[in-house]
């Protein structure tokens, strides 16, 4: 009875949240074309027939919120797709961005959606007409009437490559009296950490369905570039053998400012040093060209130039899905996200790729990663532009530094590789006794 009165309580909140809801989405759809797309699939319906007719009973579904989960989700989805080629993969996202990662990077997928939203009559339609073999969440993305409505048909519900930063963990605590009944749900959790496994059965979830399995981001082999490919995009982009590049990955408000004054500092001392500018959000493409411009920078746009215009010292990586292979032709890489409070995001790419990676100190999304490259030596961690400034110039002075930095960051990744192998060792034995 108490749970039941715990969800009415939180189906009373999304009514009460549902205008404001509207209210944004409806202001998306005006200003952002991506957001018109699978409006009607948020409501639960679904225009697709390949799973209604041919794919019920066997249909593998996960979901990705936004780009980095896509792109973790990816070698997963690839070796589940290879070991169980009569199922129906569908997969489920929530941002514009990430469905369309999951388009480009998971192109064997049998129907993409996106994410209904959580009210018990939406989601239960979309689970009735899928009912899937299981239902697999990347990360912690818990919506409670998505995983009853999924429990109520005896569906099995998985954690891939799980993990609660230091503030989702402090607000799953603080609502355990709730979310233990819905994780309570769960079959099994795959957690990238002990620290992460601590976390969820402290929220709630029973030890012995726990597993520490390692980070699925560190298996990024699909991103890897030939020395033709490498040269070749070197040429798309104009960036001819002296120059240097720096690549700034997924930024945010109030990092761009910061990253063009350091970078105009740095041409004073490295002349033919470049800057790549790629921000998070493409939402934010428009107000980053702005930025630019108004620092009197000569600049060009990836989605219009592509590559460097001549005397263009910044190039604006206005595109969707090509930060990975650009972090292979930089020389040094700044991961955003860290100089302002957003929690950073993925260093495995530019590591994977031997180069040296900068970031801030907001890196609570991604700790244990920061912290492994940080004391394998691949990685150096700054608490301003000024820093940032001093650690980029002692690096772009230093051929041999950004060597040895770029290899250590390699090996960080090749260590931490094999949390692929343990994902699917959890799914085979689920599907093999099902």
């Amino acid at each position: 009875m108490r749970i039941k009165i715990l969800y009415l309580l939180y189906d009373a909140l999304l009514l009460l949240a549902s205008p404001f809801v509207l209210l944004y989405y409806l202001l998306r759809l005006i200003t952002v074309r991506s957001y018109r797309e699978g409006f009607f699939e948020r409501l639960g319906y679904i225009e697709n027939k390949i799973l209604r007719n041919n794919g019920i009973g066997r249909t593998l579904w996960f979901h990705a919120v936004s780009v980095g989960e896509v792109n973790a989700l990816a070698p997963l989805v690839k070796e589940v797709k290879r070991s169980y080629p009569d199922h129906k993969i569908l997969i489920s996202t929530i941002t514009p961005t990430g469905r369309a990662t999951a388009r480009k990077n998971i192109p064997f997928a049998d129907l993409l959606i996106y994410l209904p939203v959580d009210l018990p009559w939406v989601v239960k339609r979309v689970v009735r007409e899928v009912r899937p073999v299981f239902f697999g969440v990347v990360e912690t993305e818990i919506w409670p009437n998505l995983v009853r409505a999924l429990k109520e048909e005896c569906i099995p519900i998985f954690m891939v490559n799980g993990r609660l930063s230091s503030s989702s963990f402090k607000r799953y605590k603080f609502f355990r009296f709730f979310f233990k009944k819905v994780i309570d749900c769960f079959s099994f959790f795959s957690m990238q950490t002990d620290t992460d496994a601590q976390r969820i059965i402290s929220v709630g979830a029973y030890r012995e369905n726990v597993y520490v399995t390692g980070n699925i981001k560190y298996h990024l082999n699909g991103h890897e570039f030939k020395t033709d490919q490498l040269s070749s995009l070197r040429d798309e982009l104009g960036i001819e053998a002296p120059c240097k590049v720096i690549v700034a990955g997924s930024t945010h408000a109030g990092e761009e400012k910061i990253l063009l004054d350091v970078f105009c500092r740095l041409k004073g001392k490295h002349p033919l040093l470049k800057l790549i500018i790629a921000p998070r959000h493409p939402e934010r493409f428009a107000e980053v060209e702005n930025i630019v411009a108004k620092s009197g920078l000569k600049f060009a746009k990836r989605s219009i130039d592509r590559g460097f215009k001549e005397e263009s010292g910044v190039l604006i990586l206005d595109t969707i899905g090509e930060l990975g292979a650009i972090y292979s032709i930089g020389t040094v890489a700044f991961v955003g996200g860290s100089l302002v409070d957003t929690g950073g995001h993925n260093m495995i790419e530019p590591a994977f790729h031997r180069r040296p990676v900068l970031f801030g100190h907001f890196v609570s999304n991604f700790i244990s990663v920061a912290e492994s490259l940080e004391d394998g030596g691949g990685a150096i961690k700054v608490k301003d532009g000024e820093e940032l400034f001093f650690k980029l110039d002692k690096l772009l002075s230093d051929g041999e530094l950004i060597k040895k930095m770029g290899e250590a960051a390699y090996a960080v990744v090749k260590r931490n590789k094999g949390a692929l192998k343990k994902n699917m060792e959890l799914i085979d034995n689920f599907l093999k006794i099902s």
